[in-house]
């Protein structure tokens, strides 16, 4: 068989598995949880003004687009009615008549910059043509950058973080990263994350992270970590927080970190700002801002 051939066949499977404008889909819970597959419009009516209304069920299936399998690896998914808070059977992704019901509701995170974007549209069109007078920002400097007015949640611990910035996960870390790299490439980020309660006297908690990160570098040669600054242990209900200012290299690349760690009675809560030493004096107080609207409902 012919490399023409093999292309036109490939060619013919791709149309096949591609699904149709028909075949789109995309459901909210009413936890905010966001599943994206195919919604059949036969069986599948438009989703109801008033929720009162929602149909008893809602199947989605898979494969769709790149996802061959659905969650936990299913082909098919039944939704019941309470569980529902908006779906839609021609798109996969959140409308702008899904925010225009739900903006203040909680959503999964990959929708938050959307959400920013339409609340930000929002607000241009609430000045009815009126193009008001805006002092010059000069947002490539970060010391003018403002935070996303949604936190982001990580268990029960929540956290403004730079508007504009990305957000990921890897394995049980949030990673909310700069789109532009800093000196050396470094991208100045944030990480979240949370564990079982670190069952340490305050007196050795410094010891604790000191020797925890000591030992994550001690198999990279010439790796150096330095507690530079900590605050005292800061009381607060159900718990107490411990603030630090630290420095860690490995080769010539020189970091600074500014963390607090949110000891409370379930699970301790790490909040982790890190950005080169050049860059360090742009960043600190951003990151100053974000950690300080770090807060803990357990």
């Amino acid at each position: 068989m012919n490399v023409r051939s093999i292309a036109a066949i490939g060619a013919l499977a791709f149309l096949l598995l591609a699904p149709s404008e028909a075949e789109a889909g995309i459901l909210v819970t009413t936890k905010g949880k966001t599943f994206v597959g195919k919604l059949d419009p036969e069986k599948t009516p438009a989703c109801p003004l008033d929720p009162k209304n929602m149909p008893e069920k809602v199947e989605m299936s898979w494969p769709y687009k790149d996802t061959v399998d659905g969650p936990m690896g299913r082909a098919k998914w039944i939704f019941r009615n309470y569980e529902i808070r908006w779906y839609s059977v021609t798109d996969d992704k959140p409308t702008d008549a899904y925010w225009e019901r739900y903006l203040d509701e909680e959503i999964d995170v990959r929708w938050h910059k959307a959400r920013d974007e339409y609340k930000r549209g929002q607000s241009q069109d609430e000045a009815e043509g009126f193009d008001p007078i805006r002092p010059k920002i000069d947002l490539s400097n970060e010391k003018n950058r403002v935070l996303s007015p949604h936190p982001h949640r990580f268990g029960k611990a929540k956290v403004n973080f730079p508007d504009g910035w990305n957000v990921r996960n890897v394995g049980n870390v949030f990673i909310i990263e700069r789109p532009e790299p800093g000196t050396g490439g470094f991208r100045p980020k944030i990480h979240l994350f949370e564990a079982e309660n670190v069952p340490v006297l305050i007196s050795d908690v410094v010891d604790h992270v000191r020797n925890t990160l000591s030992k994550q570098l001690q198999d990279r040669e010439g790796a150096k970590f330095e507690v530079l600054e900590r605050s005292e242990p800061k009381t607060v209900e159900g718990g107490f927080d411990v603030n630090l200012y630290t420095a860690s290299a490995v080769g010539d690349r020189k970091i600074r970190t500014l963390r607090r760690l949110a000891f409370r009675t379930e699970q301790t809560y790490f909040f982790a700002a890190y950005a080169h030493e050049d860059d360090w004096a742009e960043f600190e107080g951003l990151f100053k801002k974000c950690r300080n609207t770090l807060k803990v409902e357990e």
